[in-house]
Order: C-alpha cells, then sequence, then structure tokens
C-alpha cells in the first residue's frame, strides 16, 4: 500500500488565520513537490500552519475517544469571529486517486464533514459522503458506509471519517493514510523534546544512517548510547505532581540519551570512548540537528511528507541547505516531500527554487494570509534571497530606524 500525498491544505477562522487560507505543496501539474518552504515575518502564523495542521490530525485519530474535545481555537481579532467554524480541508492522492476531505466545527460539535473521491473512469472528484447541521444528507453517504447507521453510532464531537475506520471502511482508510504519511515536528522552544529518541529506539537502520550522516557533516559524535533508568522516589516526592501520575512515572521510568565520542592519550590516540550527556553537554545546535535530520531521514526511507516547524535555527546555513538538499537529490527514492517554515534566507534560489516557496505575513486586522513567491512577481532568474531581503516581495518586518 501507497503513503498518501498531501496536495494542499486550507485554513479558516483558526488562530491567526481567519478567511479561509490555502496552502499547496503540489506543482503546476498537481504532483506533490518534493520541497516547500514557508517564509514571513515573526508572528506572521507560519507555525500555526503547522498547528493546524496537527490539529488536523488530532481530529481524525482521536475524536471517536471517550475523553475527546475538539481544538476550536477561533481568531480573536474579528467581532462575531467566536461562534463561527474553524475549518480545515485536505486534497491528496492516494494509491492513484485524488481526494478532499474537509470538516467544520465549533467547540462542542462538527458541523459540516465532506469527503470527495476522483472517479478512476471519468477524473471528476464525486462525493462520497457529506454530513451537515441535519446529518448524513447524501444519497452516496449509505452506499459508500457512511449512512443512518454509523451517524447514530456517532457523537456530535466525532467526525464520521473516525467512526467509519473502525469498520475498516476503504475512504476512511485513505484519509487515515494521509495522516500516518504526514507527521509533524513542532517547534517547542526549549523545553527537551525526545520523540527523535523514541524513533530511535529499536531501528538499527535509521541509527545507522544517522550515524553516517553525522559523519557526512563533520560532526565528531562516534556513536550514540539510549537507556532506559528508573525515577527514585526521593526524585518523584520533590515534583509537585499528583500522586497518580507519580506513580505513572515511577513504573515507566525514562529514558537516556548519550552521545559517545573517542577519547584520546598525549598522542592523540584514540584509547576509547567518552560519553556525553545529551541534554546537558551536547550544543543547541548538535541537539537541532538530531531533532531535524532523525525524521528527514526517518521520512526519506518512507516516503512521508514531513512538516517541520522553525526549520534551521540553531543549524550552520551549510547544515541546513544538506539536509534539505536530501529531498531533491537521488537520495530521495521513496519520492518523500518536506515542508519547512524558517528564517534562513539562505536556501532561496540555491535549494528553493522559485516555486517551492510561499509566503505568510498578515494584514492591517492581523490576519494571516498566504500567497507563492511567484504570485508576488518573482522570476526564476531573480537573486531571490536579495531581492527578498530588501522587501521586494514583502513577507518581511517593516524595522524603523532612526
Amino acid at each position: 500500500m501507497g503513503n498518501a500525498k498531501l496536495l494542499s491544505f486550507r485554513i479558516a477562522n483558526y488562530r491567526s488565520f481567519y478567511t479561509p487560507q490555502s496552502f499547496n505543496f503540489s506543482d503546476g501539474d498537481g504532483r506533490p513537490r518534493p520541497l516547500t518552504v514557508i517564509y514571513g515575518p515573526n508572528s506572521s502564523g507560519k507555525s500555526n500552519s503547522a498547528y493546524a495542521l496537527q490539529d488536523f490530525r488530532a481530529c481524525i485519530v482521536n475524536s471517536a475517544s471517550a475523553n475527546w474535545r475538539l481544538p476550536y481555537i477561533p481568531f480573536m481579532l474579528r467581532q462575531g469571529a467566536t461562534g463561527k467554524p474553524t475549518e480545515f480541508e485536505a486534497v491528496f492522492t492516494f494509491e492513484g486517486r485524488r481526494y478532499s476531505y474537509s470538516f467544520a466545527f465549533v467547540s462542542e460539535r462538527v458541523i459540516e464533514e465532506t469527503l470527495r473521491a476522483e472517479s478512476p473512469k471519468t477524473g471528476r472528484m464525486n462525493l462520497v459522503f457529506h454530513r451537515g447541521d441535519r446529518g448524513v444528507d447524501s444519497k452516496s453517504a449509505s452506499k459508500n458506509g457512511f449512512g443512518k447507521t454509523l451517524q447514530e453510532r456517532t457523537r456530535p464531537e466525532t467526525l464520521l471519517v473516525t467512526k467509519a475506520h473502525e469498520d475498516n471502511n476503504p475512504f476512511s482508510a485513505a484519509v487515515f493514510s494521509l495522516v500516518e504519511s504526514t507527521p509533524i515536528m513542532l517547534d517547542r522552544g526549549p523545553d527537551r523534546t525526545p520523540q527523535f529518541v523514541d524513533m530511535l529506539k529499536g531501528n538499527e537502520d535509521l541509527r545507522g544512517k544517522i550515524l553516517k550522516l553525522l559523519r557526512d557533516c563533520d560532526f565528531t559524535i562516534r556513536d550514540i548510547a539510549i537507556g532506559e533508568t528508573r525515577f527514585s522516589e526521593d526524585d518523584l516526592s520533590a515534583i509537585p505532581l499528583p500522586a497518580e501520575i507519580r506513580q505513572a512515572l515511577a513504573a515507566k521510568g525514562g529514558t537516556t540519551f548519550s552521545t559517545l565520542h573517542a577519547v584520546r592519550d598525549d598522542e592523540l590516540s584514540i584509547v576509547g570512548m567518552g560519553a556525553m550527556d545529551f541534554w546537558s553537554l551536547e550544543s543547541n545546535g548538535t541537539r537541532k540537528f538530531f531533532e531535524m535530520a532523525v525524521p528527514i531521514v526517518d521520512a526519506l526511507d518512507n516516503g512521508y511528507t514531513l512538516y517541520l516547524d522553525e526549520y534551521g535555527s540553531y543549524l550552520h546555513p551549510s547544515l541546513a541547505k544538506a539536509l534539505v538538499a536530501l529531498f531533491k537529490s537521488a537520495e530521495n527514492k521513496r519520492g518523500a516531500c518536506l515542508i519547512v517554515n524558517t528564517q534562513d534566507t539562505s536556501l532561496m534560489g540555491d535549494v528553493a527554487e522559485r516555486d517551492d516557496i510561499l509566503l505568510v505575513d498578515k494584514n492591517m486586522a492581523e490576519e494571516s494570509r498566504v500567497s507563492s513567491l511567484k504570485d508576488r512577481g518573482a522570476r526564476t532568474t531573480e537573486p531571490l534571497e536579495d531581492r527578498y531581503l530588501r522587501g521586494l516581495y514583502g513577507s518581511v518586518p517593516r524595522v524603523r530606524t532612526r
């Protein structure tokens, strides 16, 4: 079974997005682009696009859970926006067919949900089902497994696609393939985010490829060591946590992550290996490299569409370019795609060409708006980075100097 490929994503009335805004990740022929780079000033809404896609995925996977709450975060700076639905829509391909899946919701219920699938014979987008305020109201719904029986089993805050997945519905399987094939790495600031450590656990092939990449990128790390640890009662009692959480931490334990470096004698001959705690002794740049490189290598191996939030922070520009360039190289044998939002303009024109670049900025009402660099009048032959930094395409901060 092949991976689903995200072609576009539309957001409305969510965080800094009010009017519907679409992020296009396909080329002129409707095929997924291997690379999309999103630029814009600080606080323009770039990261909110990642949060939107993450919440879109969470709704699909979790909305049938007992304690599920819809991630309703409407635009706060327009009178009347609170109470209007948030809307998400993804257009994607799966096993040679194009799909469009959208839903709208408020805090306690799903307002609308629609799935369309391309006809293999005519190429037209046929309605699979439509759910509105009065429930499922399309004739095709029952035929495709989304009829009255499923609706009666579905709570107001639950998506039909989520519930249908319990019945192994093939249309629902296509939507879930999109979720599984589109991992998102959100920037959590200074917090330790060991998601990449979990990816490395027990995956010797991924571990070997990361070590090779470290050598290729001129790191002195010879190996990595992952271990398990138990929290002592004294450690846990010092943390103000509810008793049930302390008990869960005591039972689960934690993970140690160390990098191994060469230990040398006075003649600089290697006499052994020394372990360095990754979190306290490695630099911010090294930690960020692992955080970016591990999911990148995993995406290339599996043909995923990976979204990296705040790409390039703490990374040397040469390293940032090298990792992104993998998606446009012969290394990308599985057709993987990369989406990043970044402030690293050195990618412009070198790795990221004109048609790979999207811009996000805010209008006077503080609404995030999306456009392509092509829409801003850029030509393929122009020095993109220089012209962008000079403000000729917009989407840069207006800094007043005295």
